[in-house]
């Protein structure tokens, strides 16, 4: 493999231009590999690109037939810096394999495998019904799916299936799966949230949303890892976890149409100290199924479809009982259906006797139809008893909608995933961005505030890390409609996300929704930084096709200048160092323009 300087930029594109947003020519292999000359694959730029942290592949519109295959420990980025391979959008950007492989193959089983890899904006498929959609084996961390989705075929495979290994994600995708979703083998610290999971096909013990799987204790089971404003439907399984994980954290998850909404059955083995809390589950068969020793099992809901033979809570025996279950709503309205079920007894009702059988738990909870707005649609709607009567939990400040202009009050919860009382601080009826060479415009209107304090406008180059760069003003208390208006400091090729924070005076803050705009793309200048993170020296080049005095300029995170020169600029590669070791450890941005325009602008990490 040929190694590159950092911070490089790799394009592919298909055969065609045709709805493309990062490419002006068609693929080839041959090509330089840039926007104006991009290559035809991704596994080319694996196989012969170095990629490194700060190092983007950018895959434009097209449908492509190849497994990605990042197998060298030497192909991976750093903590705040991934590499990152960004998609053109699902619906444009489709890796359909049709041969005998996964579509995405990460890691080696080495001791020290991949590391800090982000994919986004991407359509997978693998049209074989043996192999999952995506495999990541053992050793390697920080792997993250962000917007994506998937499809698998295999009755035994997954979307997405981490191996052995930590700290991985998968966020705001959409997956369709004939065998499972997610699944989590012996890892720990990873997340799966705010994705819609469909399990096509119910074939029993054999699909599950998402599976938290370990043998044993030690090193061979899932722990702490969270489960967050999913929405799970289809299949045996929503939820599933076997071995012996601990530390696990179930929340604010919508789960439907399936046979058991959460399956922790393993033969008497503990799955001890886990959280299952604020979940909507309505399930043909029982709700919860297993072995609870010291759960916290609370503000959720159970609906049970079925009937004779089922139970809302199936509990094994009396010796894995949970540490704490209440605040829950049951309703189980089929005839035969019956609350609970523990040690050889059924408990048909709540009230009667369900209450206070296992560690004077359930004192607190409730019997009824939790009206939903549909049987699919989970909401909550004005006359549901599930509304203000939640056992607050401060730690809880979202709902299922994962979205941040929703969030739970500091009292009178609901039970369940979605807040029907969740507050609006603002209402934000626009927040966009438009391009502009000089810097891109930001634009937002509210129609009302409460409490507004301050807005904060925050950026990110791969949709995951953002960071804030200006500060405006709030209207505080107001009924009428205010314009704001602002304009990012740095000018940065390829896609930039932006969400508005809002905080209110008491320090309560929310989210708006995320924008994007993908910024001109200069072919005139590349620059790269070595090294990158750097403690002082550092070396800058870039090629230039025309001579001349170019201004270079360093910006903070907050778009203050904090060094600048002008470059004595030459036809070709220019080549120059600096000492920064007077610069703070922190991220700054380096721009150096050519002409009104073509300027670039990379970023740089000052450590000691």
């Amino acid at each position: 493999m040929s190694s590159f300087a950092y911070s490089s930029k790799w394009y592919v594109n298909d055969g065609s231009t045709t709805g493309d947003i990062y490419c002006s020519a068609i693929g080839n292999n041959a090509n330089s590999g840039t926007a104006a000359s991009p290559f035809a694959t991704v596994s080319y730029v694996i196989s012969n690109k170095t990629l490194s942290a700060g190092d983007i592949v950018y895959i434009d519109g097209g449908t492509y037939n190849e497994q990605w295959t990042l197998n060298s420990n030497a192909d991976g980025g750093s903590s705040g810096n991934p590499v990152l391979f960004q998609g053109a959008g699902i619906s444009l950007s489709k890796n359909v394999v049709t041969g005998a492989s996964d579509a995405v193959y990460i890691g080696n089983g080495s001791a020290a495998g991949n590391s800090y890899i982000t994919i986004t904006n991407m359509y997978f498929e693998t049209q074989n019904s043996s192999y999952s959609t995506v495999y990541v084996s053992a050793n390697t961390t920080n792997i993250i799916f962000n917007t994506c989705s998937f499809k698998n075929i295999c009755s035994t495979g997954y979307c997405v299936n981490y191996y052995q290994t930590t700290s991985c994600r998968v966020m705001f995708s959409t997956l369709s799966s004939s065998g499972h979703g997610v699944g989590l083998y012996y890892g720990s610290n990873h997340i799966v949230d705010g994705n819609t999971i469909t399990m096509t096909n119910k074939v029993p013990g054999n699909t599950c949303g998402v599976f938290l799987n370990g043998t044993g204790a030690g090193a061979q089971v899932a722990d702490n890892c969270t489960i967050s404003s999913n929405k799970i439907s289809g299949g045996n399984y929503g939820l599933d976890i076997q071995g012996e994980g601990t530390g696990n954290l179930w929340k604010n998850n919508y789960i439907w149409n399936c046979d058991y909404g959460i399956y922790a059955d393993n033969g008497g083995t503990d799955h001890p100290s886990n959280t299952f809390k604020f979940n909507s589950l309505r399930t043909d068969k029982n709700c919860m199924k297993g072995d609870f020793n010291s759960w916290t099992i609370k503000n959720n809901i159970f609906y049970l479809v079925g009937g004779t033979g089922y139970y809302c809570m199936y509990m094994n025996d009396a010796s894995h009982d949970p540490t704490t279950s209440n605040y829950n709503l049951y309703y189980y309205p089929t005839s035969g259906g019956q609350a609970g079920y523990r040690n050889g007894t059924s408990y048909a009702a709540v009230a009667a006797n369900w209450k206070n059988v296992f560690n004077s738990n359930e004192a607190n909870s409730l019997v009824g139809d939790p009206d939903w707005s549909s049987s699919t649609v989970l909401d909550l709607t004005a006359s549901s008893p599930a509304i203000n009567v939640a056992v607050t939990d401060a730690t809880v400040t979202d709902d299922v909608r994962r979205n941040p202009s929703y969030i739970r009050p500091n009292s009178n919860q609901d039970i369940g995933a979605y807040e029907y009382n969740a507050t609006l601080p603002i209402e934000l009826i626009q927040f966009k961005v438009s391009y502009n060479p000089d810097g891109n415009l930001l634009n937002w209107i509210t129609a009302s505030e409460i409490n507004n304090n301050f807005f904060t406008l925050e950026r990110s180059y791969d949709g995951i890390l953002y960071e804030p760069f200006e500060n405006i003003k709030g209207a505080g208390n107001s009924s009428v409609q205010i314009s704001y208006a602002a304009k990012d400091p740095l000018v940065f090729d390829g896609t930039v996300y932006y969400r508005l924070k809002q905080t209110d005076y008491n320090g309560a803050f929310t989210y708006s929704k995320i924008v994007s705009v993908s910024n001109k793309q200069n072919e005139r200048l590349n620059m790269f930084i070595y090294p990158n993170p750097s403690s002082g020296q550092t070396v800058f080049s870039f090629s230039s096709q025309q001579s001349g005095a170019f201004p270079f300029v360093i910006y903070d995170l907050s778009g203050k200048k904090v060094y600048s020169a002008t470059i004595a600029g030459i036809i070709g590669e220019n080549k120059f160092e600096l000492n920064l070791s007077d610069l703070e450890n922190s991220v700054y941005y380096v721009n150096i323009i050519l002409d009104e325009n073509n300027s670039s602008t990379s970023k740089f990490i000052k450590i000691d």
